[in-house]
């Protein structure tokens, strides 16, 4: 049985690939609520306590129940993104949730939205998406990352541009990067309405990322 008190419980498998892409979502979250003594953001492996899981009625992998007192009151069904399990998360707390939690949902969004294969898809499927493929290690991806972040900071806003990165490294990642002919970092594509229409190969300057971007919305306007 969940002990009293207020729980977000992720229900797990260790083999579930769409457990092991969301946990570090998961860690994070649980994170942002370390020092909220409100809930307890937890996780719970199937394969280990099976009689748990079966009295929660879980059926899949992962399960995300939000527990008060040990009774199930909501089951959560949105994206899986650390803000809006958050989200969710401060809502189901109501006034019990620290006023930290409620300004930290102000928050102004990132200006480059970090992309893996959970929700790359959904990420370029309308506007025009740069999004940039690298490695934490590699040494011109590190030189251009303030540049990067400046241009994301440009289109803040933009209804239809987004600024995006995807981590090679990551092994939810690599599959995608794969997909996405990927040979070396930081390689940049252009995708518009979920197609890849070309590869940035220019100056890696502010100016120029903005004026290719800008050419690509101008012809769309045409």
């Amino acid at each position: 049985m969940v002990p009293n008190g207020k729980h977000f419980i992720k229900f797990y498998a260790p083999w579930c690939g769409h457990c092991q892409r969301l946990a570090p979502t998961w860690e994070s979250l649980a994170k942002s609520f370390e020092h909220d003594k409100s809930v307890t953001i937890g996780k719970l492996d199937c394969t280990q306590f099976r009689d748990i899981c079966h009295e929660y009625e879980v059926k899949g992998y992962p399960t995300l129940l939000w527990i008060e007192d040990g009774k199930k009151i909501e089951k959560y069904t949105g994206d899986r993104s650390h803000e809006d399990l958050k989200k969710f998360a401060v809502r189901l707390l109501g006034d019990d949730a620290g006023v930290q939690q409620k300004e930290d949902l102000r928050e102004p969004q990132p200006p480059v939205t970090v992309l893996t294969s959970e929700n790359f898809e959904n990420a370029i499927e309308q506007g025009c998406t740069l999004v940039k493929f690298f490695a934490p290690w590699c040494g011109h991806c590190k030189r251009m990352a303030p540049t990067y972040d400046e241009l994301g900071r440009k289109f803040v806003g933009h209804d239809q541009v987004k600024i995006a990165k995807v981590d090679c490294t990551l092994e939810v990642n690599r599959s995608l990067c794969s997909e996405q002919n990927v040979n070396g970092f930081p390689t940049l594509y252009l995708y518009k309405n979920a197609n890849q229409i070309g590869e940035y190969n220019g100056d890696r300057s502010l100016d120029d990322m903005v004026s290719f971007i800008t050419r690509h919305l101008e012809h769309d306007e045409l």
